[in-house]
């Protein structure tokens, strides 16, 4: 609450000042620490007025197959998405700053205070098309497969994945920023820069064998993004290097209807990833991106008739 020490956002500039009053904040408590709830009770809901959101799309991609090398397919396709009208809630914080530090009343019509002491009640945040969302970049596949005679058939199959934007704008107003590159309280689950998935199969008879390995690139808490966070940051974990998990399947076809299956997942034990704020999704982590367990094991029997 701007209007709030403490627990509040309250930075004594008069203009905040001037909003608080005219939301009838009473004047012996703007700037003190009367909002003393951690937290704010909102409601949040559909809109009869909405529309549909619009997007732009372009695409472009080549698939080339040499004739020299036998089972080799490199394909690279462009890709540049936005997405105007977006169907959303304006945050919550952005909501209070709208009102309170902007001064714009149809957002303070939102807001219920008790006018006794000041305290919210409540806020109401109904759904509309405010948002745009951005994103471009560039995916490519590698897939190239050998035979040989006495060692069985080997084969290479890559994913790549290269971001350039993946931006968001909450209003018009706005300026926006871009996630790429960073994970946190406004970014959310990690968007790195680069990602990687690739597999090598191996195949003999009724044996078979896979590696996969995936890679994210390095990544920074949004606090060091300064269109997100112009102040300055204090955090003990800045971030997280570059991720590498490495996950090894064995095969085994013993007859048309029994197939066996073993694996080790996180073969190397990568360590427990730490985010350590309180942007981390679950655990200190994001479990969805960074493996919370350690090394597991799993087998598998298929029967079939």
């Amino acid at each position: 609450d701007p209007c709030s020490s403490g627990l509040g956002g309250f930075d004594g500039s008069q203009n905040v000042i001037d909003n608080c009053l005219a939301d009838g904040v009473p004047a012996s408590a703007v700037g003190s620490s009367f909002q003393v709830n951690a937290q704010i009770e909102g409601l949040f809901g559909g809109n009869p007025d909405l529309e549909e959101e619009v997007a732009d799309t372009y695409t472009m991609g080549v698939v080339w197959e040499p004739s020299f090398v036998n089972n080799l397919a490199i394909t690279v396709d462009y890709f540049d998405i936005e997405i105007e009208n977006v169907i959303g809630n304006v945050p919550s914080q952005t909501f209070f700053d709208l009102c309170y530090v902007q001064g714009q009343q149809s957002y303070c019509d939102s807001i219920d205070r008790n006018p006794n002491n000041g305290t919210v009640s409540e806020f109401r945040s109904l759904s509309q098309n405010s948002a745009t969302l951005a994103t471009k970049g560039v995916d490519a596949s590698i897939d190239y497969s050998y035979d040989t005679a006495e060692w069985g058939t080997f084969g290479v199959y890559s994913l790549i994945t290269w971001l350039d934007e993946a931006s968001f704008q909450a209003l018009p107003t706005d300026d926006g920023y871009s996630c790429v590159g960073y994970y946190g309280a406004t970014c959310g689950e990690p968007t790195p820069e680069w990602k990687l998935n690739t597999r090598f199969d191996w195949s003999y008879g009724p044996y078979g064998a896979r590696l996969r390995w995936s890679r994210i690139s390095e990544i920074e808490d949004d606090e060091f993004n300064e269109t997100i966070n112009p102040g300055p940051e204090d955090l003990y974990i800045e971030g997280v290097d570059a991720y590498d998990q490495f996950d090894l399947t064995l095969f085994y076809t013993a007859s048309d209807n029994v197939y066996f299956q073993f694996g080790i997942e996180n073969l190397t034990d990568e360590d427990y990833v730490l985010i350590g704020d309180d942007s981390a999704e679950q655990a200190n982590t994001y479990p969805a991106t960074y493996d919370p367990i350690g090394r597991t094991y799993f087998g598998r029997v298929v029967l079939s008739w």
